[in-house]
């Protein structure tokens, strides 16, 4: 221990801390916190607004640890959610039954117009029966981590081995179906069925995500614009050009 805590003087790194509980690992006997991230004066400096956050525990005795490198804080929006049909649905008891009965609701009009009106009142039926079912899965899934990371803080006490073994189970399946989830919008379809890895098919569809959004264009005098306004006039600017009319040049 103390030739490592030399090599992080030698080398000016510094425990960069981590938001959550005080504990990273625990066995049947102890808990501690053997995990750390740690990063240099200089790295710091260009990535200030990084954070190390300890993870809800997982299947492994060791707590996930995430790092967040930042150089600008990060400000999010939210659009409205557009219909995606959801592979886990499938797996659920009542799908098929909540299907035929949307779908058997009478419509109005001609024969297309019907059915386009029941493709969409179909899906809005879809989405409001996710909320109601699969969110509260979520929220288990939720529950149970903050009752396993709960038990991971408190005193080590033997009697708690068992409700951590119980939730754990439950932790599994919940997983199953988040790994579903995630492993729709990763599009990786190579990987063999039963692979359990949510991380993998979460990080897969933010970096896809991450690669089609557009973080700034040259305008017309050559600047980079990397505003939400600015990218907006130099798009509309272009395709106005594009677009607009030109007298021809016609000569005898």
């Amino acid at each position: 221990m103390n030739a490592f805590r030399q090599a992080l003087l030698d080398y000016n790194l510094a425990d960069l801390g981590a938001a959550g509980g005080p504990f990273t690992w625990s066995d049947a006997h102890t808990k501690e916190r053997l995990d750390r991230v740690v990063g240099s004066l200089k790295w710091q400096g260009t990535f200030g607004f990084s954070r190390v956050v300890n993870l809800p525990p997982s299947r492994s005795n060791h707590v996930p640890m995430l790092l967040e490198v930042r150089t600008e804080q990060i400000v999010h929006h939210r659009g409205r959610r557009r219909f995606r049909f959801e592979e886990m649905w499938c797996s659920h008891e009542s799908f098929t039954q909540v299907v035929e009965e949307a779908w058997a609701v009478p419509q109005n009009g001609s024969p297309i117009v019907q059915v386009c009106r029941k493709i969409k009142d179909t899906g809005k039926t879809l989405l409001d029966w996710d909320i109601t079912t699969f969110n509260s899965r979520r929220e288990e899934l939720d529950s149970v981590r903050c009752r396993l990371d709960l038990l991971l803080q408190k005193p080590f006490d033997s009697g708690d081995q068992a409700e951590k073994l119980q939730l754990s189970r439950r932790l599994s399946e919940l997983t199953s179906i988040d790994e579903t989830y995630w492993c729709q919008r990763s599009q990786a379809i190579w990987l063999k069925d039963g692979d359990r890895n949510s991380k993998f098919f979460h990080r897969r569809a933010s970096n896809r995500k991450q690669k089609n959004k557009i973080k700034g264009l040259f305008d017309d005098n050559g600047v980079w614009q990397t505003s939400s306004n600015g990218i907006e006039d130099v798009v509309m600017k272009y395709f106005q050009q594009v677009y607009a009319s030109q007298a021809l040049d016609v000569r005898a």
